[in-house]
C-alpha cells in the first residue's frame, strides 16, 4: 500500500477514488462512510481516474474504504481509511472504532 501511495495524484472532485469520495461527501455530519472498492469499480458512474488506484489497492487485499469529511478554516477535506476486503464490519462500524 505505501508504494501505491507514492504515486497517487491529486484528482478533482467526483473522480479517482478518493474524488468519488468527496463528493458524496456530507460535511454537515462527521461520521464515517463505509464503501467496498469493488462495488465502485462496478459502478458504471464512478469516474476512474487513469492511476487505475482503485484496482491496484483491490489486487493487493484492500477492499474497504471508509471516509469522514471535515471542515477547517473554511475549506473541506476528507480522510481515507482503508481495510482488507474480510474485515469484519461489525468491528469496523462499532462505536469503539468510529467514535471522534
Amino acid at each position: 500500500a505505501f508504494e501505491l501511495n507514492r504515486f497517487a495524484r491529486d484528482c478533482p472532485p467526483g473522480a479517482g477514488l478518493a474524488g468519488n469520495l468527496f463528493k458524496n461527501a456530507d460535511f454537515n455530519k462527521r461520521r464515517v462512510t463505509w464503501r467496498q472498492i469493488q462495488e465502485m469499480l462496478n459502478d458504471p458512474f464512478v469516474q476512474r481516474n487513469s492511476g487505475q488506484r482503485m484496482k491496484r489497492l483491490h489486487k493487493i487485499g484492500i477492499g474497504l474504504v471508509g471516509s469522514v469529511p471535515f471542515s477547517f478554516q473554511d475549506e473541506n477535506g476528507l480522510v481515507c481509511f482503508f481495510s482488507r476486503h474480510n474485515a469484519d464490519l461489525t468491528l469496523l462500524r462499532s462505536s469503539m472504532n468510529e467514535g471522534f
